[in-house]
């Protein structure tokens, strides 16, 4: 039972396959350093690849092998027999299964990239649907500002490219290192070519220092850290979500598949799938808070305190990969109410800071005493837009003319960034090259 206890078996399956790849660029460098013949490396390929086809063959010892790695030791020599032994000539699980992370990793950062990218594209098509979609701006969770459903939604798809920026990188920079013929903490004084190893990986680089090849996480907690981030970024456009949907906002109406209706109250439909994913980035920032609390204790050099990482950063991964897929699909068939977001703009005194900023200009009067003067008229007037500005003009004389549809005020915004619609569509025209470029 202390073998089962200490045993990583359950979290492995995730690094089968590149275990093995690993375990075969091994191979072929021994046959390469003439340390074992074509023979004894092409028989024990294919009792390895026996083993991919059937990956039972490994994990019927899972209640008696500390790791994959003995798994596969065990399996080989009862299919090949002693010729089985051959493939410990130079290596250590050390270097091997941080090879085998490293592979599976930037895998599956690959796929979230992937995943990223659709999101992206989805946030450009709706914002194109959505130019003119006025709505209020919110600061405090109070109406702030007028913008546009378009603006919105090209904030989430700026903040998405700025995390597949920041993926790439780590998977390009630190990720797709190779750790390979590291050896278990200062290499062998078996002759491989590690370079040529890393190579066959299809590793852009290896990892010169032993030491760190074997022993450092880095790599784990750095990608860990950011995909933590990007779930909680995820959370934040879920809670918006969920709150639009509520009776008292109404701007959207999430499509059925992520409704769920209440077992007591037939008239609720709750926003379930935001929920979890919000609920999630909760999940993913204890998982990541293991990773760290786990390595910060350690002294430099493997130990097998590291095998308890890897299980929470394909949690985090998992999770990241899910929760993209679910609000692109939220947010690529949800219904917008646009009486709703209209009407809460009319009704509530969003152009207030607009207004201020244009009397200000036109009449030269410095932009603090028009705050505070407007800030009066609109106390006075019960936030009413019309009536504020006769106060303005009864009490302090400005009589210059101000428009109040709240269209121009949004066309009147010219500068980088803003929601006019001009600049909005050149947004999403200059964003949409660039991600079909990619």
């Amino acid at each position: 039972w202390l073998i089962k206890y200490e045993s990583s078996m359950e979290e492995d399956i995730e690094i089968t396959t590149e275990v093995i790849t690993a375990l075969k660029v091994h191979l072929e460098e021994l046959m390469e350093q003439k340390l074992i013949s074509r023979e004894q490396r092409d028989k024990i390929v294919k009792a390895l690849d026996e083993i991919l086809r059937n990956p039972n063959k490994i994990f019927k010892f899972k209640d008696y092998a500390e790791d994959i790695h003995e798994a596969i030791e065990i399996a080989l020599e009862e299919e090949i027999g002693e010729e089985a032994k051959l493939i410990g000539l130079g290596k250590s699980r050390n270097d091997h299964v941080a090879t085998a992370i490293r592979l599976h990793l930037k895998k599956e950062i690959y796929e979230i990239i992937k995943e990223l990218r659709k999101f992206r594209k989805t946030l450009l098509e709706k914002a194109e649907e959505h130019v003119y979609t006025i709505m209020p701006s919110f600061t405090h969770l109070q109406s702030a500002q007028p913008t546009t459903l378009a603006h919105y939604l090209l904030y989430i798809e700026e903040e998405m490219e700025g995390y597949e920026d920041l993926l790439i990188y780590i998977n390009n920079k630190v990720v797709d290192e190779s750790p390979l013929g590291a050896g278990a903490i200062s290499g062998s004084i078996v002759t491989i070519d590690r370079n040529r190893m890393a190579e066959k990986l299809g590793m852009s680089k290896t990892i010169v220092n032993t030491i760190r090849a074997t022993g450092s996480r880095s790599f784990i907690m750095i990608a860990s850290s950011i995909l933590t981030a990007l779930q909680v970024t995820l959370s934040r456009i879920a809670e918006d979500l969920v709150i639009w949907s509520t009776n008292q906002f109404n701007y959207i109406q999430l499509p059925e598949s992520h409704l769920s209706t209440s077992s007591i109250m037939p008239h609720k439909k709750n926003p379930v799938t935001m929920e979890i994913l919000r609920a999630q980035a909760g999940e993913i920032i204890g998982e990541n808070t293991a990773i760290m609390t786990i390595i910060k204790g350690l002294p430099s050099g493997y130990n097998l305190d590291l095998q308890e990482v890897t299980k929470h950063l394909w949690n985090i991964t998992k999770i990241v990969k899910d929760s993209i897929k679910v609000i692109e699909d939220a947010t690529s068939r949800m219904k917008v109410n646009y009486r709703r977001m209209r009407q809460d703009v009319e009704n509530n005194p969003v152009i207030a800071a607009e207004i201020a900023e244009l009397i200000s200009v036109k009449c030269g009067i410095p932009y603090r005493k028009v705050h505070q003067m407007m800030a009066q008229a609109l106390r006075e007037s019960d936030n009413d837009i019309q009536e504020a500005l006769n106060i303005l003009k009864r009490d302090f004389g400005i009589h210059t003319n101000i428009p109040i549809r709240v269209q121009e005020y949004v066309k009147l915004k010219k500068n980088l960034g803003s929601p006019n619609p001009d600049h909005i569509k050149s947004i999403i025209e200059e964003r949409r090259k660039n991600l079909t470029a990619i």
